[in-house]
């Protein structure tokens, strides 16, 4: 646990992300309505690639993290 009472998200249960990702949408469906593609002027593809990139960032940096942990 983190000083704030939150569970680090590397110490959560699935379920417990699961559970959070569902009410994250909830709350967002709720705050700006129902997504109707048809009216949408989003760029969706290129928000869902920008996603991805920090993905992969974060994924890259914790390997170099674990890499660096692993030599001291």
């Amino acid at each position: 646990m983190v000083g704030n009472g939150k569970v680090e998200p590397h110490n959560k249960d699935i379920a417990i992300v699961i559970r959070e990702a569902l009410d994250k949408h909830q709350a967002g469906k709720i705050g700006r309505g129902h997504l109707d593609l048809a009216t949408n002027k989003r760029d969706l593809l290129d928000e869902a690639e920008q996603e991805i990139l920090d993905c992969i960032n974060y994924c890259v940096f914790q390997i170099l993290r674990l890499r660096r942990m692993q030599r001291l």
